[in-house]
């Protein structure tokens, strides 16, 4: 009996040893999933949090530590302006930017970038400026436009208001010659609303003085703030019919201001124009855009093809000197992933429909190229390709333009495509070798990808999701000399001076002029500058595009 009894105790404690086990393993697995579950949650939070400001933060606490680094006699150097900001942007990222976000914050970074700083106005554009567009050179250019958007006007019947949209206006000069330049055309200068999509509230002042906008510069200035237009009413919202009086309010703050930034002004010709943060916020109706240089300030995204497939250019803190310098990803990026994959396709979708190409030059590589892995970079600007696509729904959508539709030209130096590290810093009038060193105080932009602009119309013709019709693109030479600019500087030649004669005959030659200059001259812009266009399915091909 005792050896039983002492059997039935060695079982017994058998089996609490077996759950104490079994609890002890229970325990720890409670805690590997509480602490699985608490690392879920924190990644769940950084990917939440908001980080609008806190760079301004890092930057802040970056001055603290340089003022007590002052006090321990302790010399660091500190980036000041943008510089600075990008470091502490970088530092917060915990490694390298994207050259898009560089640029990015190079160009329009509300504080210190290149054109929404408030001395953008007169250090940009011109002679003065740090680089000279077609509508500085010759105020034909932007009559001619003109002529162009008076003919698509036409072809939509001759509506009674014709939205005229303008992105990127720079100092307003082309759409001042525009509207001198159509004064005599009554009906088509009384139809016109004129739209300007501009964000730099320097720009919009430059703007506002350059079109001769009637009413106090000051008043305009107190209001070109987006901070105080949303308080504001929205002039195009719909009139109150039952009020006559609240009608009187309402034309009143037409002339005001609008909600999302949106500023207006009337010219000395009574032509009615509205600042815009974007296009979005233009009122539905028949329309014209122009896009002159605008897509080439968008930025880009780099790619590098390498051993370890398509990596991405970034931009990087070099601690030693201090400075800015370009790295590749180790590895396939969120971008590279995407967007190479769809420029190549696009590519080789409309290279094998034709065989005219047999270059393997990144610019015009045929498919069979591409598979050679001939294509070593690529450069992307996927916010091109949103805004082109925004003018195409915007042109598409008859049902909300009244079934009248509308038309888009875009005026740019740039080519088919595809392109790669066309990006490039201009100061002074000048290319600056190292487009890294001075953020902020010049100029970047890259070639446009007209064929990509192109492939998202055809795209979508596709999906049968669009049937706006796409042209060009086609030179800046035979653009304009379709529109007549000879014809124009003949007819200007009978009422100016030989002086003044000299300068018109001096600007159309730069205009419509090739790149074989003899030493010491300007080449001329007709063939490295492009235009395309597209318009809505009950337009015909508009002029200048006859062979495009």
């Amino acid at each position: 009996s005792s050896s039983s009894s002492s059997s039935d105790k060695s079982d017994d404690d058998s089996k609490t040893t077996k759950t104490t086990t079994k609890k002890t393993e229970m325990k720890e697995e409670f805690e590997r999933q509480r602490e699985m579950q608490g690392k879920m949650r924190r990644e769940m939070i950084e990917i939440a949090i908001d980080r609008t400001g806190l760079y301004e933060t890092v930057q802040q606490q970056n001055a603290k530590g340089s003022l007590n680094n002052n006090d321990k006699n302790i010399e660091t150097k500190k980036n000041e302006g943008l510089l600075g900001h990008i470091e502490s942007l970088i530092k917060f990222r915990g490694g390298p930017i994207t050259v898009h976000e560089f640029m990015s914050e190079a160009l329009t970074n509300p504080t210190y970038g290149y054109y929404t700083k408030t001395s953008s106005k007169d250090k940009v554009f011109g002679k003065s400026g740090d680089f000279t567009t077609s509508p500085e050179i010759s105020q034909i250019f932007g009559e001619l436009l003109g002529v162009w958007c008076a003919t698509i006007w036409e072809q939509l019947g001759k509506p009674e208001e014709l939205h005229l949209i303008e992105f990127g206006p720079g100092r307003g000069t082309l759409m001042m010659d525009l509207l001198r330049g159509t004064s005599n055309f009554k009906k088509f200068s009384e139809a016109l609303r004129v739209h300007l999509i501009e964000i730099s509230p320097a720009l919009r002042k430059k703007q506002f003085e350059t079109l001769k906008c009637q009413g106090s510069l000051e008043t305009f200035e107190s209001l070109n703030n987006p901070l105080l237009a949303e308080i504001k009413p929205n002039p195009f919202a719909a009139k109150n019919t039952d009020d006559d009086d609240d009608d009187d309010d309402s034309e009143e703050e037409d002339e005001k201001l609008s909600t999302k930034g949106n500023v207006s002004g009337i010219t000395a010709h009574s032509t009615k124009v509205y600042w815009h943060n974007s296009l979005d916020d233009v009122p539905s109706g028949p329309t014209c855009i122009i896009a002159h240089e605008f897509f080439d300030a968008l930025p880009v995204h780099q790619f590098r093809r390498t051993e370890r497939g398509w990596v991405e250019k970034l931009v990087a803190m070099n601690e030693e000197n201090n400075s800015l310098e370009f790295v590749l990803s180790p590895g396939a990026t969120l971008s590279s992933s995407q967007l190479v994959k769809r420029r190549l396709r696009k590519t080789s979708s409309s290279l094998s429909s034709s065989s005219s190409s047999s270059s393997s030059d990144v610019n015009s590589s045929s498919d069979s190229d591409m598979n050679n892995e001939t294509i070593v970079s690529l450069e992307v600007s996927p916010k091109s390709i949103v805004h082109w696509e925004k003018m195409m729904d915007r042109i598409n959508d008859e049902g909300k333009n009244g079934g009248r539709g509308g038309a888009a030209i875009a005026i740019d130096y740039g080519d088919e495509g595809p392109l790669a590290d066309t990006l490039e810093a201009i100061k002074d009038h000048k290319f600056v070798e190292n487009l890294l060193e001075s953020p902020g105080e010049c100029d970047l932009s890259a070639h446009v990808d007209f064929g990509a602009l192109r492939g998202v119309v055809e795209e979508r013709n596709e999906e049968n999701t669009s049937e706006v019709k796409c042209f060009g693109p086609t030179t800046q030479q035979k653009l304009l000399l379709e529109l007549g600019i000879v014809q124009r500087l003949q007819k200007l030649a009978e009422t100016c001076s030989e002086e003044q004669l000299e300068v018109l005959a001096d600007g159309c030659q730069r205009l419509v002029g090739d790149d074989k200059v003899e030493e010491g001259e300007t080449p001329g812009m007709g063939l490295r500058y492009k235009a395309l266009c597209m318009v809505s399915k009950n337009l015909q091909r508009p002029a200048g595009f006859s062979d495009a």
